[in-house]
């Protein structure tokens, strides 16, 4: 599977003829992945150095995009 560039957490993809194939005949059904970005739980020391210098170059704010 190819995640597309730009994915994010929650974001829906379609494996189409991927999916469990029934016992009627003709094609399988498609396969449908919800994608979870998870970051490790003890972050290394560059991880932590990129995620704070790209906050400071970028006005990002998550809260903006969440659904709710």
């Amino acid at each position: 599977m190819t995640i597309p560039s730009g994915s994010n957490t929650g974001d829906t993809l379609r494996l189409k003829g991927k999916g469990v194939q029934t016992s009627a005949p003709g094609p399988a059904g498609d396969h449908i992945v919800t994608l979870r970005v998870v970051l490790p739980k003890q972050p290394d020391d560059q991880l932590k150095e990129f995620m704070e210098s790209w906050g400071k170059e970028h006005d990002y704010d998550p809260r903006q995009d969440m659904e709710g």
